[in-house]
């Protein structure tokens, strides 16, 4: 069997060779795969696992070699799947090489700077880091507060569809133009723990919103 430089559609013809299964309709087959690969890939992962736990993250040569086979065990029912579904391996590799072009094309555009994955970790987590201030945030108070809360709370109870019973849940045209006037008072910083409360009392009822304590 030839392996040096082993493309993807030769190691997939070539597996074949080997392949057998016990089941009888094409759908238990194709789960069968979809476990298999992903039963050795945990296996891979274990590996892994063995390599902080007992190796110190050092890689050992019998490690690598562990690391390896449990991944060409992957690669095996990987390769058997794409052949059951009717493609060749090598297609979902430049399929995932496309992906990663159009990523790579829409980050610049919207960037206007050269993609790098250093420059995209640091992207990442300025947006993490703004987004966990931006929850961190108390919500701000102003003069209005009182006055909206009031006319939000007249006009659910206004509504004939709504009421502040359990039974009855508070009508989405109401829900829009409750989150509409919240952000034009209090700004978007502000949303997220009443837009939070909205949809606990759509989803639960109108009490669950106010054991919120967003109307306290």
């Amino acid at each position: 069997m030839k392996k040096e430089n082993i493309r993807f559609d030769e190691f997939q013809k070539l597996v074949q060779e080997t392949y057998y299964f016990a089941g009888e309709t094409k759908r238990e087959e194709l789960l069968y795969l979809a476990l298999a690969t992903n039963s050795e890939a945990g296996e891979m992962a274990d590996e892994i696992k063995k390599l902080m736990r007992d190796d110190g993250g050092e890689l050992t040569p019998d490690r690598e070699y562990k690391i390896k086979r449990e991944m060409g065990d992957s690669l095996f029912y990987m390769a058997i799947l794409a052949e059951k579904l009717g493609f060749n391996l090598h297609e979902a590799a430049i399929a995932e090489l496309d992906k990663l072009g159009d990523f790579i094309g829409d980050w610049e555009t919207n960037t206007g700077e050269e993609f790098t994955p250093e420059k995209f970790k640091f992207s990442k987590q300025a947006r993490a880091k703004k987004t966990r201030k931006i929850y961190d945030e108390p919500l701000v108070k102003v003069e209005k507060k009182a006055n909206w809360e009031k006319s939000f709370m007249g006009d659910l109870l206004n509504q004939d569809k709504c009421s502040s019973s359990q039974e009855t849940r508070v009508p989405k045209e109401v829900m829009d133009k409750v989150i509409t006037d919240y952000i034009h008072d209090y700004g978007p910083e502000g949303c997220y723990e009443l837009a939070d409360a909205l949809k606990k009392a759509a989803d639960d009822d109108m009490n669950a919103a106010l054991e919120h304590g967003i109307f306290k």
